[in-house]
């Protein structure tokens, strides 16, 4: 049961250091309402899953919940960048 919670969790930690990378970039470009609107999304995200996930099945709930977040917060980082960048040119990046 633990090693299935730390998998999770070590899988989770890649995702979110992938999603950083991103950040990064955008911190460094000073694009901070794009920021702004991401984390809304991927609080949302985290919060809604922690509860019913949580409520639901526990600590793999949980872990699941926080697995959940961090995908989102890398797709939706990699999205941004790769997609919008792509499709409307190096001056794109918005939601």
């Amino acid at each position: 049961n633990v090693v299935e919670l730390a998998n999770i969790c070590a899988l989770s930690s890649v995702l979110h250091g992938v999603g950083d990378i991103y950040n990064r970039y955008y911190l460094a470009n000073r694009k901070t309402a794009l920021l702004f609107k991401v984390v809304i999304v991927i609080s949302s995200v985290a919060s809604i899953g922690s509860i019913i996930l949580g409520y639901s099945f526990g600590a793999i709930g949980c872990s699941v919940a926080k697995l959940l977040g961090s995908f989102t917060y890398a797709a939706t980082f990699a999205w941004i960048f790769h997609v919008k960048n792509y499709r409307f040119g190096k001056s794109g990046g918005g939601l």
